[in-house]
């Protein structure tokens, strides 16, 4: 949430005299049927109004712009960025922009300003207003639009009321849109698998750095919305840590039998009668975490083992899979390889890798006020986005420089202190002495695993 409270998400609407503008918006619940009550008759035909474009953030907003005839993208440049954005990102550097796709907001000069000016920008991704916070506060400004505009009115006399509606919207409405975001971008992600799972096959790589809440709002909740509907899900993990997380996963080398070492003909040992098979059979959805961690061997096994498990060519024998992962973090393990080997053997060499489809989450959800500024640092250090010097090293900024002291206290603090205190009332040292011999006579005795 901490990145939501740095965007300031712009938009134009339009405000019509004497009928409505015609564009009407109900929200109404998934899978709903418009209601005959949500209907209205409209005249057709041109209305006198103003066309205006403004700016939420989190903390505060922009000041209403009135747009005159259309707007290109050198009037953008001059009209709203000039005179009301570029003031606003230099009181708050570390605002991100967010803007639709109008052709007047992409356009190449547009991107160099925002460029030349290093203003960040947040994509977006079209027709998408249900994403957008800008429509529920327009909404709110025409609803007390409503209230105060007569028919009779000129448009500047509407612009005026349009002015003193928007500024009256409390400041806590405008909070109160911002806070839902992170879920409802976890959601739109869902609904999309979702959708898909029901429908037609497909195959997607989630990408997202850590801090993401990746595995609370999207794995959890696609977990849930698919066995809510009688159905069977396979989530897995590339390491045991990270299947601890998910409910019910398990490792991908204990779900699908994979052979160690990972061979160019290695097959799972799962047989196509065996009752594992049969689940797997009857699954509807497989989810993969960490999978940059995997040998793209790895994903070509399991891609044979649904293919001959379903008696089908399509790739995972026409099952629904959900890869997730950064590419930016550990890749795969290859025993004294060199970095092009390395790279040679993730899942993005695999003839597999272009029937993904990839969906991105990009904001840190974890990372305080005071960390942003490395949780925007961080990223680009695995994209290759910071300078280096002759010998490829970068700067690390000061905030990650240990100045002297304590390096333990620095990073656990009381708790360290807590721990030492600890230890040293209920432990005497022949006590100790004690437990160290017997855990050494304990480790040198073999185990069932060693033998």
């Amino acid at each position: 949430m901490a990145e939501w409270n740095e965007i300031v998400s712009t938009d134009e609407s339009r405000f019509c005299l004497q009928h409505h503008v015609g564009r009407i918006r109900v929200w109404r619940h998934r899978g709903v049927r418009m209601l005959n009550s949500c209907e209205m008759h409209r005249h057709t035909g041109p209305a006198p109004g103003i066309m205006v474009l403004g700016g939420i953030g989190y903390h505060t907003r922009l000041s209403l712009v009135r747009i005159a005839d259309t707007l290109n993208s050198q009037r953008y440049i001059s009209e709203v960025l000039e005179p009301v954005v570029l003031p606003y990102s230099k009181g708050l550097p570390t605002a991100i922009f967010q803007q639709d796709n109008a052709r007047s907001h992409v356009a190449h000069i547009v991107q160099r300003f925002f460029v030349n000016r290093q203003i960040e920008l947040l994509s977006w991704p079209a027709r998408s207003p249900d994403l957008s916070p800008k429509e529920n506060m327009w909404s709110k400004v025409a609803q007390r639009l409503s209230q105060i505009t007569s028919q009779n009115a000129t448009p500047d006399q509407l612009w005026q009321r349009v002015e003193a509606a928007w500024s009256a919207v409390p400041q806590e409405h405008i909070q109160s849109l911002f806070e839902p975001m992170p879920r409802r971008v976890a959601a739109s992600i869902v609904n999309t698998i979702v959708d898909s799972v029901n429908t037609n096959p497909r195959c997607f790589f989630i990408d997202w750095p850590g801090g993401t809440d990746k595995t609370f709002y999207v794995y959890s909740i696609l977990i849930l919305c698919v066995r809510a509907v009688g159905k069977i899900v396979i989530p897995m993990a590339s390491t045991g840590i990270a299947a601890t997380l998910l409910s019910g996963g398990q490792t991908v080398h204990s779900r699908f039998k994979l052979p160690i070492p990972l061979l160019e003909n290695s097959v799972s040992s799962i047989s196509v009668n065996s009752s594992e098979a049969e689940r797997i059979r009857r699954s509807s959805l497989i989810i993969w975490d960490e999978a940059p961690m995997a040998h793209y061997r790895a994903l070509e096994i399991v891609d044979r083992l649904l293919r001959d498990i379903m008696h089908c060519g399509l790739a995972f024998g026409g099952k629904f899979v959900v890869l997730g992962g950064d590419f930016r973090q550990v890749l795969p393990v290859v025993s004294r390889a060199s970095r092009a080997e390395i790279v040679a053997a993730c899942i993005k060499r695999s003839k597999l890798w272009p029937l993904f489809v990839i969906l991105r989450l990009t904001l840190n959800m974890r990372a305080g006020i005071d960390a942003q500024s490395f949780s925007q640092w961080f990223p680009k250090v695995g994209d290759g986005d910071l300078p280096t010097d002759q010998q490829g090293l970068i700067s690390l900024p000061d905030s990650c420089i240990f100045q002297g002291g304590d390096l333990v206290q620095k990073i656990f603090g009381s708790l360290y202190s807590d721990i030492t205190a600890l230890s040293k009332s209920r432990w005497s040292k022949k006590e100790q002495s004690r437990c160290k011999r017997r855990n050494i006579r304990h480790s040198d005795r073999p185990t069932d695993r060693d033998t």
